[in-house]
């Protein structure tokens, strides 16, 4: 524990020294940007340039640390010995946590009036990972959008369409089950769709949203994951498969581009993943497909920047927050690293740059985005652990939804109440 300690503060001490000496007619802003890739890097700090153009006044100095959600401890750290970052960026889940259960953040909403904060037109999501209890804690910056990918060389093969994909739950379970291969020896080497697996808001938690559910209740800050028929309902879709295919099918980005799973849920993120790691990979994103209970979704987590308790100037930090709200910045990033911006009128702004269809099926449906609540990671592991069980046939889908519960609530009710 000791050395956990000391190590703590040997690296918020590094982060807190000052890249540059600035003059003393500036205000100067620690800005502590949990982003390793260098691209993302280098368009951050055009962002500051031309912010330091706008408000010459004001001197942003970003320091490079670590991967979103990685900080928590040095924040911590660097609060308690009263030198946080006067900006800190990581995932809104991560943030909003944070602020309801440490208060280590000071709500933007108490630093500047309501006015600054009005004519942002942010994705559902967004407004979700950042405004709690009538005050909004930071400001979301980018996201990502989810959809249904596709080997086409497999779907080509089966006789399906290569550049439509299955619209409705039902013609999911349709193709999925036509695109299925067994070997001479009875064993599947083929998957064509499974819905444990896939890279949706982890564990698969997006399909309770797909047939209608939530399972978080934003107004009291718990789960509520039993009681909810559309809940039910997905679990018992879920279990279907586990019955008719036995427990967990290949699925994943691996064997996606061996070829040995058909469709699977998957981010933007990998529209270029795929095209670098299986350059030869044949593959389309469709929608999600929808359920009669909700059209098209999407998951949107989402990244931002909030204030930490301490900051030197809360006010300088605020006007760094709204500048990054911007649509025309958010477009600018977007242009600079292909990432999707959080503001609607900015992905208005970006729509002739996305002529990737595969991406435009994906970045289309952000209206209906849902996002990542707090204490996500708690959520997925008993989700996860629950919902294999089931997937075994070890327990059964109400089971499960009242075990989650069981789990979490007096979790949330500790935290947060």
């Amino acid at each position: 524990m000791i050395k956990r300690v000391l190590t703590l503060l040997i690296i918020t001490a590094l982060l807190m020294v000052p890249t540059a000496v600035w003059a003393a007619d500036k205000t100067v802003v620690e800005f502590w940007f949990g982003e390793f890739e260098e691209t993302y890097i280098a368009a951050m700090n055009d962002i500051i340039a031309d912010f330091h153009k706008a408000y010459p006044h004001i001197q942003i100095n970003m320091t490079k640390s670590g991967s979103p959600g990685t900080m928590t401890d040095p924040l911590l750290i660097s609060i308690a010995g009263g030198v946080p970052p006067d900006l800190f960026y990581s995932d809104g889940h991560t943030i909003q946590q944070w602020y309801l259960s440490e208060n280590m953040f000071v709500p933007l909403s108490d630093i500047v009036p309501p006015s600054a904060l009005e004519g942002y037109n942010w994705i559902p999501s967004a407004e979700r990972s950042f405004f709690n209890k009538g005050k909004w804690i930071g400001f979301p910056f980018r996201t990502a959008a989810y959809g249904l990918y596709q080997n086409q060389d497999i779907l080509a093969k089966a006789g399906f369409p290569i550049t439509s994909g299955p619209v409705t739950i039902q013609e999911l379970d349709q193709w999925g089950e036509k695109l299925y291969v067994v070997g001479a020896d009875g064993k599947v080497t083929v998957t064509g769709f499974y819905p444990w697996g896939n890279n949706f808001a982890g564990s698969d938690l997006g399909w309770l949203w797909v047939f209608g559910g939530d399972f978080y209740d934003w107004e009291k800050n718990t789960t509520r994951f039993a009681g909810v028929p559309e809940h039910l309902r997905t679990l018992q879709w879920m279990s279907s498969y586990a019955l008719k295919y036995g427990f967990s099918p290949p699925t994943g980005n691996n064997n996606f581009m061996a070829g040995k799973v058909a469709m699977f849920v998957q981010s933007t993120t990998w529209l270029t993943g795929f095209q670098t790691s299986a350059p030869d990979l044949n593959f389309y994103v469709s929608a999600i497909p929808r359920t009669e209970a909700r059209d098209h979704i999407t998951y949107a987590p989402n990244l931002g920047i909030a204030i930490p308790q301490g900051a030197k100037d809360y006010e300088a930090a605020a006007q760094f927050i709204l500048y990054l709200g911007k649509p025309e910045v958010q477009a600018k990033w977007y242009r600079q690293v292909r990432s999707i911006p959080t503001n609607m009128d900015a992905i208005r702004m970006i729509a002739r740059d996305i002529t990737d269809p595969r991406e435009r099926n994906m970045i289309n449906t952000m209206g209906n985005s849902f996002g990542p609540p707090p204490l996500l990671r708690r959520i997925q592991e008993e989700y996860r652990n629950c919902v294999t069980a089931m997937m075994k046939g070890e327990m059964s889908p109400v089971e499960v939804l009242e075990t989650v519960d069981a789990i979490l609530k007096p979790e949330y009710a500790e935290i947060f109440n």
